[in-house]
């Protein structure tokens, strides 16, 4: 089925089902752009006599020229998104008008949820559930630490198209009981709730889209065998947006959502998430309830709060259905939290043996960048620190659940500062203190600011790290007398030597990695494969064979430490592999 170019303004609903020999494609024509919006196109196609200022509103403040009655009847919540016509960033979806039509720049308010105190987040909609009008301002941006990420665009929304979408219950495009299918080369837009979604589907194919997300972009349940390439997943985050903004005074959003706290027992099985970018939301990648996931090749950036949720989580029963769970040769960059756990309504059940856990996680041969800060921090007054100075961590939870079984190896982890209490970089051992398997082997942690982590977990703990090399670019050869050290004086390494021979951190290095090219800037580009005069290359640990590795026949000798065996070119990733 070709569909040729243009913008169709609808909500496709489908159930088709092809045959593995005869599967059905639906796609643009070759070379032409097809959209499928579910907005309300007056707003896109002739905003000119869409809008009127609002006569009661704050400077910059228009409405729709016409009601739209029944969109919602609930007053506080997000009942509209959208995004600007012609860049796609996102407009805000306000759920209250006082910081629509507020000055105020600063988190100051009394109450992060309710509407006592007013905040302006930025260019964006709110709907009048009493006159049932859009109500629409674009007003610049002012905080100073924002510098040339501020709004400073068109304020007169009469001249700009603009995506509007409502309707949490409805998705542009929405697959049920779908079986062998391909979606290719289409951009979906204009979506209050899930941009995708698929539910009770098998064998479906998701191939060069472009999805700019709703509450999430794809949504998936109950769905065998999926495979998603080349496709960007685009969220609700403009440049201007922190966390607390789409957190507590919108939606709190997710990039792909394939997760739920109650198991069906037709849960999520056999996903591949290759040559993908996930950007631009508070919330990424949820995948803790699907079993078997290949996620690989892609671009994880600008998430500020979890950038994976691996939790899986418990039925009633006590099972459990994630895990086998693969994630190597991606970049994470600009993410709160890399992974992410929590016990929500998940129930991890204390059966006999313990507490319930799915079958983990394979971490291996990626990129995590941590030098560019996090929408995390907003200014709370103009006497407050304006400079953005949240950098992330690779872990961290939710309610102190058990954390699922980690094995994190042969990556590359350019660290921000130093962490509270953790080895190498932030969560890296963190959730060890009740049970779960975790093995951090192999590592190089280049940090741009303090001293890495210097604090192993406690005797007892089913926990092996050693074969890592630590750097820290602020403070170099000055931590070098003393910091192996004190990382070695931890009490549980005698104790795991029962387990793991050689003992906690008998490999480990404190040392220059000698990159090619490393700059603490995030700005400039980084080469980070190892120079010849590397202390990283041929000072891993031996690993054991039954662990997957993508590029375990280019470092058959005594493994290089890091992500990028001496020799191995960067790897392609994104949609095409263009970054």
């Amino acid at each position: 089925l070709v569909l040729r170019g243009g913008t169709y303004y609808e909500h496709v609903a489908l159930t088709i089902a092809g045959t593995v020999a005869k599967p059905i494609t639906l796609r643009a024509y070759p070379g032409e752009i097809v959209i499928l919006d579910g907005g309300e196109r007056e707003f896109y196609e002739s905003p000119q006599t869409a809008w009127e200022p609002c006569p009661d509103g704050a400077p910059g403040e228009y409405y729709s020229t016409k009601p739209y009655p029944g969109l919602s009847d609930d007053p506080i919540r997000t009942n509209l998104l959208g995004n600007f016509g012609d860049s796609l960033v996102p407009l805000h979806g306000y759920r209250f008008r006082t910081d629509l039509t507020s000055d105020n720049p600063y988190w100051n308010i009394s109450s992060k949820v309710e509407d006592s105190g007013a905040v302006y987040t930025g260019p964006g909609l709110w709907y009048d559930t009493k006159t049932y009008r859009i109500h629409c301002r674009l007003a610049h941006t002012k905080l100073p630490g924002l510098g040339e990420m501020n709004y400073r665009g068109e304020t007169d929304p009469r001249k700009l198209p603009l995506v509007v979408a409502h309707g949490a219950d409805r998705s542009p495009l929405s697959l049920t009981e779908c079986r062998n299918l391909r979606l290719q080369d289409l951009v979906v837009r204009g979506a209050r709730g899930p941009a995708i979604a698929i539910h009770e589907c098998a064998n479906i194919t998701l191939d060069g889209l472009t999805i700019y997300g709703g509450s999430t972009c794809v949504r998936v349940k109950n769905t065998q065998r999926l495979l998603a390439t080349h496709t960007a997943c685009r969220g609700l985050a403009a440049p201007w947006t922190f966390r607390g903004s789409l957190k507590y005074r919108a939606i709190e959003s997710q990039l792909f959502s394939a997760s739920s706290w109650d198991p069906s027992g037709r849960d999520n099985v056999d996903f591949e998430l290759s040559h993908c970018e996930f950007t631009d939301s508070v919330d990424g990648v949820f995948v803790g309830q699907v079993r078997g996931l290949r996620f690989h090749h892609n671009l994880v950036e600008n998430v500020s709060d979890d950038g994976m949720f691996l939790t899986a989580a418990t039925g009633f029963d006590g099972s459990t259905h994630g895990g086998d769970v693969q994630i190597y040769q991606n970049r994470f960059a600009r993410n709160l939290t890399c992974f992410a756990f929590g016990v929500g309504h998940g129930r991890q059940k204390v059966l006999e043996g313990g507490r319930q856990t799915g079958s983990g996680a394979w971490i291996y041969r990626n990129v995590f960048d941590f030098r560019q800060p996090v929408m995390y921090r907003w200014p709370s007054g103009p006497d407050d620190v304006q400079e953005l100075d949240s950098l992330g961590r690779i872990a961290g939870d939710h309610g102190s659940p058990i954390w699922e079984p980690m094995w994190i190896y042969h990556n590359t982890i350019l660290a921000g500062d130093t962490p509270r209490y953790d080895y190498g970089t932030g969560g890296m051992v963190g959730g060890m203190g009740k049970s779960g398997t975790r093995r951090v082997l192999n590592n190089l942690f280049d940090q741009k600011l303090g001293t890495p982590g210097q604090t192993l977990p406690a005797a007892g703990t089913d926990f092996v790290g050693d074969g890592n090399l630590f750097w820290s670019v602020e403070l170099g050869d000055s931590l070098a007398p003393t910091f192996l050290a004190k990382l070695r004086a931890n009490k549980g390494i005698a104790a795991s030597k029962e387990r793991y021979p050689a003992g906690w951190s008998a490999h480990d290095q404190y040392a220059d990695p000698k990159l090619v090219r490393y700059d603490v800037d995030w700005r400039k580009p980084v080469d980070l494969r190892l120079n010849d005069k590397s202390p990283a290359i041929d000072a891993g640990v031996k690993l054991d064979e039954h662990w997957p590795d993508a590029l375990r026949q280019d470092d058959e000798k005594s493994p290089d430490i890091g992500a990028m065996p001496r020799g191995v070119e960067p790897w392609r990733i994104g949609i095409r592999g263009r970054l």
